[in-house]
């Protein structure tokens, strides 16, 4: 047990013991998003009374559930879990068409193969952390992930916008079907949600807050940037960063935008796109 600020922390050995589970399911938790941790500048996991109370209520849910005899469950309604289960169906698919096992996967996305098994399974929402790093690894854009819909279409109505559900209450809503040099999503958070750590751009992104509280910390910063209704954000091609919703009652939102297309030529031609690269499809984070 450690001390700073005149708080109490706790290692990650001690939160195992004290709630019963293993240090690497609460690694796996922590990547989730479903935990949150404090980190050393040695890199070591630090957990405050608020984040043991969350880890011993998530595993006296799994042992009930392994009492039961039942397979664990997202929360919520019917229409989140089948969310969940449409979303992991997904992901697997990505993975089988780039040929590789969920051992691959999960090594280089950096979590444990069971994870992402549950994660497939339709078990666990990932982070926006998590589900952006597997976009990345598979080398295709986060929209790529999302519920199939019709191309070249300019009108989306409401009710067609496709919806990708993440883990910690955290939705992203995409504005435009693929096809066009722009890929506006919305970003709606519940409050205290957060992307589950640092996400690496690969092109310029604007984001503005339409309702609540966002922060945003870059990389190389100790301080979060504070956005209100109105406050707009350029985060440039390669910048790390990463975004939570401070509040603790109010859900956020926020529109996002991704450039998608090439730069113009120095002679005013639309460049290429790179091999292997899609045009005209969502954020990529």
């Amino acid at each position: 047990m450690r001390y700073l600020n005149g708080r109490r922390y706790y290692t990650i050995g001690e939160v195992a013991e004290a709630t019963g589970v293993s240090s690497q399911t609460v690694r796996d938790w922590e990547r989730l998003g479903r935990v949150a941790a404090l980190r050393t500048a040695g890199g070591h996991r630090l957990f405050s009374d608020d984040a043991l109370r969350m880890v011993s209520d998530q595993a006296a849910r799994s042992r009930r559930r392994r009492v039961s005899g039942r397979e664990p469950s997202a929360p919520g309604s019917a229409d989140v879990n089948w969310e969940l289960a449409s979303t992991g169906a997904r992901l697997r698919a990505a993975r089988e068409d780039h040929g590789l096992s969920q051992a691959e996967l999960a090594s280089r996305v950096g979590i444990s193969r069971s994870v992402l098994s549950a994660l497939e399974r339709g078990i666990y929402g990932a982070s926006a952390h998590v589900f952006s790093k597997i976009a990345e690894v598979l080398g295709i854009p986060m929209s790529s992930l999302a519920p199939a819909r019709p191309t070249g279409q300019y009108l989306m109505r409401a009710g067609q916008r496709p919806e990708t559900l993440l883990g910690r209450g955290v939705r992203w809503l995409e504005l435009a079907a693929p096809g066009h040099s722009m890929a506006p999503a919305l970003l709606l958070t519940a409050p205290g949600a957060d992307s589950g750590g640092f996400m690496t751009l690969t092109r310029e992104n604007f984001v503005t807050v339409l309702d609540g509280t966002f922060q945003v910390r870059l990389s190389g910063q100790d301080d979060w940037i504070t956005l209100e209704p109105g406050d707009s954000l350029v985060l440039a091609p390669g910048q790390a960063h990463a975004w939570r919703n401070p509040s603790r009652d109010q859900p956020a939102k926020a529109l996002w935008v991704e450039q998608l297309a090439a730069p113009l030529a120095p002679d005013g031609a639309v460049g290429r796109p790179e091999a292997g690269e899609t045009r005209g499809t969502g954020p990529r984070d």
